[in-house]
Order: C-alpha cells, then structure tokens, then sequence
C-alpha cells in the first residue's frame, strides 16, 4: 500500500501485478524529460507562425 507521509495514499491506487513499488520512481524521473521534449516540439511545429505588424 503505498504511503505519503505516513497515511494511507489511496485516492488513485490500483492494485496490479504489472507496475509494483520497484517502478514508482522511474515516471518521477523520465516526465520533466517527457514535458520538455513535447514543449519543444510543439514551439518548433508553431515558432515559425509570425503576424506581420
């Protein structure tokens, strides 16, 4: 049961035999890489739409 704290962390807990306790720190580590690779793509796919003034 996974913890916060000392209580009981269970608002979005789903018991499964695919992801156990070993995994939880790896989303905490690869999703600032996970944002920041989307946010440049998407200011490439937009960065060159300019409003003539």
């Amino acid at each position: 049961m996974p913890t916060t704290f000392g209580i009981d962390n269970t608002l979005l807990y789903v018991p499964n035999s695919i992801f156990n306790s070993d995994f939880d720190g790896f989303p905490t580590l690869i999703s600032p890489l996970v944002g920041l690779r989307a946010f440049i793509a998407v200011s490439k796919w937009t960065g060159d739409r300019r409003t003539p003034r």
